[in-house]
């Protein structure tokens, strides 16, 4: 749904989707996705004993209930104020039982995105396999 509004005798025009009424944006005659993502919160290994240990993810087993496919990006960054780094995206449906990968640094986050015509999903809880890294790769 469009609509206009003046500011400053300036006409602007907005969009407004109604959550509650499907699952697409409606444009004149077209149903558009609505791109939805999240991303989690660092995780990493701590640091102990005076170590500093870089976190090696190597597989995601994702747990949603979806229609529709989705992605998802490894964030990371190798020291708190460097530039961040993206892995991925890597593509997953319904049917994905795993997601094989190799990304390592001492920050990391995952971002999921859907943005797919009637695209849908809720999060379980899915899983991610960490094991110590190191500077190699």
């Amino acid at each position: 749904m469009s609509s206009t509004a003046t500011l400053d005798g300036q006409a602007e025009l907005f969009s407004m989707f109604i959550h509650e009424k499907g699952l697409n944006a409606i444009e004149g005659d077209s149903e558009l996705a609505i791109e939805s993502h999240f991303t989690t919160a660092d995780f990493g290994l701590p640091a102990n004993q005076g170590l500093n240990r870089y976190t090696r993810l190597t597989r995601i087993e994702p747990d949603f209930i979806q229609r529709g496919t989705m992605t998802v990006e490894v964030l990371s960054n190798e020291q708190a104020n460097s530039d961040q780094e993206t892995d991925g995206p890597l593509s997953f449906t319904n049917e994905t039982e795993k997601i094989d990968m190799r990304v390592q640094r001492r920050h990391l986050q995952l971002k999921f995105k859907s943005n797919e015509v009637n695209g849908h999903y809720e999060m379980g809880k899915p899983i991610m396999w960490t094991e110590p890294g190191d500077l190699r790769s």
